[in-house]
C-alpha cells in the first residue's frame, strides 16, 4: 500500500461519490480475463442524481481535515 493519502472522485452537481464513467474492456486470450482497455474521458455519470455530469476530485488529507473530532 502506498504512503500518498489519495484521492475521493465526487459529482460535481450533488456530491456524491457514486460516479461511473464509461470504460472498454477486451478479452484477453493468455490470461483469461476481461482487461480494461480504456477509460473515456467523456459521459461521466452520477448514480445519485441519475445524469450525467463532470467528477471532481479532492484530496483525501482535505476531507478528513473537515472532520471534527473530540477532544
Amino acid at each position: 500500500m502506498s504512503n500518498h493519502p489519495g484521492t475521493v472522485k465526487f459529482c460535481s452537481h450533488c456530491g456524491s461519490t457514486d460516479v461511473v464513467k464509461d470504460a472498454f474492456a477486451e478479452w484477453c486470450t493468455d490470461t483469461q480475463q476481461w482487461t480494461l482497455a480504456i477509460i473515456s474521458d467523456e459521459n461521466d455519470y452520477c448514480l445519485s442524481c441519475e445524469t450525467s455530469t463532470v467528477i471532481r476530485e479532492r484530496s483525501l488529507v482535505a476531507q478528513d481535515s473537515n472532520i471534527s473530532r473530540s477532544p
